[in-house]
This record gives C-alpha cells, structure tokens and sequence, in this order.
C-alpha cells in the first residue's frame, strides 16, 4: 500500500513539472490518490485494521489514533496551507 501511495506522490510530483496544463490537473488527482493511500497506511500501521474501501479524507483521517492525528495537525500548523508534493 506504501509503494502504490509513493508511486502516485511521485507521479505527482513529475507531471505538476509538465508544461501542459492539463498534465498538471492530472498531477493533481496524483496527489489526492496518494494522500488516500498514506491515510490508509497510518491507519493500518495505527489500528492493524482495513480502512476499506473508504475514500472520505474526513473519515479516514478519524480512524487514526489521537497521538498520529496530533502530529499530523502539528506538522500541518507549521506549515499551513503547504501542498507537499516533491517526493521526500
């Protein structure tokens, strides 16, 4: 599930690099992929349970322990409104 997230931040973050726009609305969809898949991961790693097929970030996001959903806020308030695509 990692891998496939990582492959779609990725994704991402090459084509929000294409000079075609509509290469970079497809980078956009990229992100949000991956960023469904990292929630799931946190939830796998924080509850050892299957989110599902969920796909409501809301919802995903309230399956997470209180301690990761902290540092997940936590990371977000020092950098508000941040959207992360390059690839760490």
């Amino acid at each position: 599930m990692f891998v496939v997230a990582d492959r779609f931040h990725r994704a991402a973050n090459y084509l929000s690099q294409a000079p075609d726009p509509h290469l970079q609305l497809v980078s956009i969809a990229n992100i949000a992929f991956a960023m469904e898949m990292y929630f799931k991961c946190l939830i796998v790693l924080d509850t050892g349970k299957d989110p599902d097929w969920k796909h409501d970030y809301v919802e995903l996001f309230s399956l997470l322990s209180p301690e990761t959903q902290k540092r997940i806020k936590d990371c977000y308030n020092k950098h508000p409104g941040a959207i992360m695509v390059k690839h760490m």
